[in-house]
């Protein structure tokens, strides 16, 4: 733990999905289960490498990257699984757009990404927050909407992205709380995405902030 990442496995307890039920009594968390609790504020700034002058005051980020073997995981088809439970104690600001998940190659682009928020890649919108500035969506490559869903309070939001790295396809699977995972898109094209090992990334979850108004 740290002051901007703290695990926890009983506040909040994890999703639902992922516990381990008695017959007759309540979910019993499997101890390999813990809730990561991600915090950002002002002095979340990227300083690559350590380096002062590196310091990449654009944008402000708080970020876990998974251990990760490029060559051994992301290869053939990968499905991450992961999710995502709001903090009204600590609310996000909807005039800005905030990414949660996302792979991350070294040119900087994402395989795939979850975002909530604005979007920042569309600075011609006058009024903020946007119309669906209150949803999680999952965006491709490309950053068009594979699925997008109302980020409600008190709700475990269940996903898992399914990465075809040969064929370079994306296929998302979701739920709430409890619910099993079903299918909620088509397998889509995801082609923009560069082939080969160039195009594999660090997988990332936690919060990075892009800024729309200061």
């Amino acid at each position: 733990s740290s002051y901007y990442v703290d695990f926890d496995k009983l506040l909040p307890p994890p999703t639902p999905l992922w516990l381990g039920k008695l017959p007759g009594f309540l979910p019993l968390p499997k101890l390999t289960e813990q809730t990561v609790k991600v915090k950002i504020d002002n002095s979340s700034v990227f300083v690559p490498g350590g380096n002062p002058a590196n310091a990449q005051y654009g944008f402000r980020r708080t970020e876990v990257i998974a251990q990760n073997d490029r060559n051994a995981m992301e290869t053939g088809t990968t499905v991450f699984h992961f999710s995502i439970l709001k903090d009204d104690l600590h609310p996000l600001n909807p005039k800005h757009e905030y990414q949660i998940v996302f792979i991350e190659p070294n040119d900087g682009t994402h395989v795939f990404g979850v975002r909530y928020g604005s979007n920042f890649a569309n600075p011609t919108q006058k009024h903020l927050p946007t119309s669906n500035a209150f949803n999680l969506e999952v965006v491709d490559h490309a950053l068009n909407v594979i699925y997008s869903v109302p980020f409600k309070s008190l709700t475990w939001y269940n996903f898992a992205v399914q990465v075809d790295w040969t064929n370079r396809t994306l296929g998302v699977f979701a739920s709430k709380n409890g619910d099993q995972l079903k299918k909620v898109s088509k397998l889509r094209p995801n082609l923009s995405a560069t082939a080969g090992p160039d195009g594999q990334g660090d997988f990332h979850f936690g919060v990075l902030k892009r800024s729309r108004q200061g």
